[in-house]
C-alpha cells in the first residue's frame, strides 16, 4: 500500500514538474514570439501605406501614368531613405497587365529593423477598370483607330467623319495615344462630321481630344470647331493651336505652345477667348496633350461660362461671357462641325490657308452636350473611357 502511494506521488510529482517545465518554456518563448507577431503586423501596417502612397502618385504626378509600362516590365522607383512609422519604402514598381492599359498592378517593397536585420515584406494592389466610351451626354467620339480609307467611324450615334483633301486617305492613319491616330498635313486636311451632330447641344457641351503637333517653324491651326451653314462659313466656336520653335544652327532661340478655346457670341465684342501658353523650358512641345473646352449656357441668365484645360499639365483658363445665340435657336442642326480644321478661311482664324488646318496628329476626339465633371474627364483622361465598375485587388 505505501509503495503503491508512493509511486502515485512520484508519477504525479513528475507529470506537474514536466507541465511546469512546458509552461516555463512557453512563458520564456512567448516575448519572442509576440515580437514576431508584432513586426509582422508592423510590416504589413507600412505596406498599406505605402500602396496607399503608390496610388495617390497616380493622381498627383502627372507624368507617372505615361512612365508605366506593361508586364513584364516595371516602371521603378527606388527610395534611399523613405523612413515611415517603423519601417521604410524601398522601392515601388509600377504595370499595365496589357496594352489596353484597363488594370494596373503595383508593388511596394519594405523593410523593418528585426534585431539588426534587414526583414522585406512585398505589397500587392491591383487595380482594375471596366471601361467604356459611352456616357449619358455623348453626342459623337472618333477613336480614329482606322488603318486606310477616308471613313472615320463613329460608334454612338452612327455620327461616322469623312477625311477631306487628304492626298492619299491610306496614308492618314498613325500610332496615337490610344490605338491609331489620324495625321494632318497643316494645310487643307480635315474631318468633315455630318450636320445634324450639333443638333442636341444647345446651352451645354464640351469638346475633348489628344493632340500632338509636328514639328514647325510657326504653325497655327484649328483642331475642333463649328461653323455656321451660310456664305462665310461664320465660326461659332473653335478649339485652335499654336506651336512656335525658332532654332539657329541647332540651337533653340525660342519655343512656345499655346492652346486657345474661342466663341463667336454674336454679341459686342462678338468673339471671345481663353488661352493657355507655355513655352519649351514649361511644357513639351512636341508631346501628346488632353485639350478640353467647355461652354456652360446654364451659368446664369445672359451670361455663360468657357473653360479651356490641359488636363494632362493641370492647367486651366475660365472666364464668363455672353451667350452664343447660334445654339438657342432652330434648326441649328444645319451648322458645319469639323476636327483638325475649318472649311474655309475666316478673318479671326488666320490670313493664310495654311493657317486653317493643325500639322499634327488627332486622336480621340469627343463631343457631349453637357459641361463634363472633373471626374468624367479624369476618366477620359486616364482610361479613354468611362469608369463602369472599379475592381481592387489588394494583398499584403
Amino acid at each position: 500500500m505505501g509503495r503503491s502511494l508512493l509511486l502515485t506521488v512520484i508519477t504525479i510529482t513528475v507529470i506537474f514538474a514536466g507541465i511546469a517545465l512546458t509552461l516555463l518554456e512557453r512563458s520564456q518563448s512567448l516575448p519572442d514570439k509576440l515580437n514576431r507577431n508584432l513586426d509582422t503586423i508592423a510590416l504589413k501596417n507600412t505596406s498599406a501605406f505605402a500602396l496607399n502612397y503608390a496610388i495617390k502618385q497616380l493622381n498627383t504626378d502627372s507624368d507617372l501614368l505615361n512612365d508605366v509600362t506593361t508586364l513584364p516590365e516595371y516602371h521603378v522607383i527606388s527610395y534611399a531613405d523613405f523612413s515611415i512609422k517603423d519601417g521604410r519604402i524601398d522601392t515601388l514598381k509600377y504595370a499595365y497587365f496589357n496594352t489596353d492599359k484597363d488594370s494596373l498592378q503595383i508593388l511596394a517593397i519594405v523593410s523593418r529593423d528585426v534585431d539588426g536585420e534587414r526583414v522585406s515584406r512585398t505589397g500587392e494592389a491591383r487595380i482594375g477598370t471596366s471601361s467604356s466610351g459611352n456616357h449619358p451626354d455623348k453626342v459623337g467620339g472618333w477613336h480614329f483607330d482606322e488603318t486606310s480609307g477616308s471613313n472615320a467611324t463613329e460608334d454612338t450615334n452612327s455620327y461616322d467623319g469623312t477625311l477631306e483633301n487628304f492626298s492619299n486617305p491610306d496614308n492618314a492613319w498613325e500610332s496615337g495615344e490610344w490605338g491609331n491616330s489620324i495625321n494632318l498635313d497643316g494645310h487643307n486636311d480635315l474631318v468633315s462630321l455630318p450636320d445634324d451632330v450639333v443638333d442636341s447641344w444647345q446651352d451645354k457641351f464640351t469638346a475633348a481630344t489628344w493632340v500632338k503637333l509636328d514639328n514647325s517653324f510657326v504653325d497655327w491651326g484649328t483642331i475642333m470647331s463649328e461653323q455656321k451653314n451660310n456664305n462665310n462659313k461664320t465660326v461659332v466656336w473653335a478649339v485652335t493651336s499654336r506651336l512656335i520653335d525658332i532654332t539657329f544652327f541647332g540651337v533653340t532661340i525660342f519655343s512656345e505652345l499655346k492652346f486657345q478655346f474661342t466663341i463667336n457670341t454674336r454679341g459686342r465684342p462678338n468673339v471671345s477667348t481663353v488661352s493657355i501658353r507655355r513655352t519649351g523650358n514649361q511644357i513639351n512641345i512636341y508631346d501628346w496633350h488632353f485639350i478640353v473646352a467647355t461652354y456652360d449656357g446654364t451659368y446664369s441668365r445672359n451670361r455663360a461660362r468657357m473653360t479651356l484645360a490641359i488636363v494632362d499639365e493641370g492647367l486651366t483658363a475660365s472666364r464668363v461671357i455672353k451667350k452664343i445665340q447660334y445654339h438657342s435657336v432652330t434648326g441649328n442642326n444645319s451648322n458645319v462641325v469639323t476636327i483638325g480644321g475649318v472649311q474655309t478661311n475666316t478673318p479671326w482664324s488666320g490670313f493664310f490657308d495654311a493657317f486653317r488646318c493643325i500639322d499634327g496628329n488627332i486622336d480621340e476626339a469627343n463631343f457631349f452636350n453637357d459641361v463634363l465633371s472633373s471626374d468624367d474627364i479624369n476618366s477620359l483622361f486616364l482610361h479613354n473611357g468611362f469608369d463602369n465598375d472599379a475592381i481592387i485587388y489588394w494583398r499584403q
